[in-house]
């Protein structure tokens, strides 16, 4: 059986309904118990996980699609012992932020905020952490204090 993971198509546009390998038009839905390697290039994660994956009964073809790379990202968070994706905007959410005011207020980068919020990099145990206090309310309402309470700094500029 051959199997390929299909580049995921932008929101919006339709989703593959038939086999890309015979044409076939019905396609199964499986959830398998599947061992894989995640991460670097240096020391990748074994994980082990139940990955969803569409299947064509006519050719066995099989391929993953946006869902699966999800599932493969949440489980190695979880190998991990860190937030995943979905339980870090579900904080920013709680408090009706966007990514930017988020930022701003916790110090964190808007575009490593978002990288973590889209799966695209995992974390480091330090500002899970972080973002574990920050699922309380009382410590966001801490930072919204201590940022009230200091001026902010204009970046200084040297000459050269």
């Amino acid at each position: 059986m051959r199997e390929q993971v299909l580049p995921v198509p932008p929101n919006g546009q339709e989703v593959i309904s038939q086999c890309p390998e015979c044409g076939h038009s019905i396609l199964e839905e499986v959830v398998e118990e599947e061992t894989f390697q995640y991460g670097g290039r240096e020391k990748p994660l074994t994980v082990t996980a139940l990955l969803p994956s569409k299947r064509c009964p006519a050719c066995g073809f099989k391929y993953y699609d946006d869902e699966a790379q999800e599932a493969r990202h949440a489980a190695a968070c979880r190998h991990l012992g860190v937030m995943t994706p979905q339980e870090i905007r579900a904080i920013r959410e709680r408090y009706h932020l966007t990514q930017e005011e988020f930022a701003d207020l916790t110090g964190l980068g808007v575009a490593t905020l978002g990288r973590w919020e889209r799966g695209a990099i995992i974390q480091n145990e330090a500002n899970d952490r972080f973002l574990y206090l920050l699922s309380f309310p009382e410590n966001l309402d801490r930072l919204r204090n201590e940022n009230a309470s200091q001026p902010r700094s204009e970046s200084l500029e040297t000459a050269s």
